[in-house]
């Protein structure tokens, strides 16, 4: 994404028009997609022009602004057109090359929707209904992949007292359907039933060591939810052990499950998702969305405005020469003063 001045804002804003560039968008339902959704739906509240490019088929436009679908064969040169339609030859010319620009790239924290996820949300009839016999519900929300390592998930029917219940599709379900005969499986949800979902576990699991957004995460969190994860990728940004969850040691073979079999035991969890509430609330995605203009976009322009700003040629290496401002060259660039007068003329 990135964000252009708006040359007709008479108030001379730095922000007016922004391109969107992501790798998915609606009807996806991802992390990128919530990212994405959340970072327009600021920008178009703050009177921002925004354009979304993503791959096809798909909405030709979200809230009133356009969305302009590719294709797989050509993807970059769709890319340039779409942005060349909206105007945007800076991009063309100046970020299509950031990377001489030596700008460093910080790490952005995403925000969270804490009026759609809340604890408000739980209902003893979903509850009753998923544990009969008073199971601690441990809830899985993500794609059903390898690279998410979904198979270390199948090690949870052995957690006592708990019952699976897993959100999310993907080439792995069969699988774990098969490996976990007594779990739940929900398949992908809507952001409306995803939330109430959330609310009636008692804790969120996640196995995946590369996990960057983390969505899911702080949209537990937020829904009053422990959540218990690897020590590494971004659930070390979103999890404080012992506070608002637990983060076990990936090189254990055996750490996930003596990780939930800990939370799971403990009578008090409760706290640990209270306390994440709290933390939670302190991160909303307008002011995500915010910081992330103030703090990284618009430093971004003003650098990359500079590096385009011409500079004033510079002196000739014979215009620096050592020689008074009255003195006049000679055709060796010596001068020689007379002896009559003390003025200097050349030999």
């Amino acid at each position: 994404m990135f964000t252009k001045r708006s040359h007709g804002d008479r108030a001379g804003a730095d922000v007016g028009s922004s391109w969107a560039v992501s790798e998915s968008f609606y009807p996806a339902v991802d992390g990128t997609t919530t990212t994405v959704r959340a970072v327009a739906d600021r920008l178009v509240d703050t009177d921002h022009h925004v354009l979304g490019v993503a791959p096809g088929p798909g909405l030709a436009s979200y809230r009133g602004c356009r969305v302009a679908r590719i294709g797989k064969p050509g993807r970059c040169e769709q890319v340039l057109v779409a942005l060349a339609d909206f105007g945007a030859d800076y991009w063309r010319t100046t970020m299509a090359r950031r990377a001489e620009l030596g700008v460093e790239a910080p790490v952005w924290t995403p925000g969270v929707d804490t009026r759609t996820f809340s604890p408000t949300l739980r209902d003893p009839g979903i509850r009753s209904n998923w544990a009969r016999h008073g199971e601690v519900l441990v809830g899985y929300v993500g794609g059903l992949r390898n690279r998410h390592d979904v198979r270390r998930l199948a090690e949870l029917g052995s957690v006592r007292g708990s019952r699976l219940v897993v959100v999310g599709d993907g080439p792995q379900r069969r699988w774990l359907e098969t490996q976990l005969p007594t779990a739940r499986f929900l398949g992908p949800l809507d952001t409306g039933a995803l939330a109430t979902t959330l609310a009636n576990l008692d804790v969120l699991v996640h196995p995946g060591l590369t996990e960057t957004c983390c969505h899911a995460l702080r949209e537990a969190a937020a829904s009053g939810v422990p959540v218990v994860a690897p020590a590494a990728g971004g659930a070390t940004d979103v999890v404080r052990p012992m506070e608002t969850g637990l983060l076990h040691d990936p090189r254990d073979p055996r750490g996930l499950v003596r990780a939930l079999d800990a939370v799971v035991a403990d009578q008090q969890r409760d706290l640990l998702g209270e306390h994440g509430r709290i933390l939670a609330e302190w991160r909303s995605w307008e002011d995500a969305v915010d910081e992330l203009v103030t703090d990284h976009y618009l430093p971004l322009v003003e650098t990359s405005r500079a590096a385009r700003t011409p500079q004033p040629p510079r002196p000739s290496r014979a215009a620096t020469s050592r020689r008074r401002p009255d003195a006049p060259w000679t055709a060796g660039g010596r001068c020689r003063a007379r002896r009559s007068g003390g003025r200097r003329s050349p030999r």
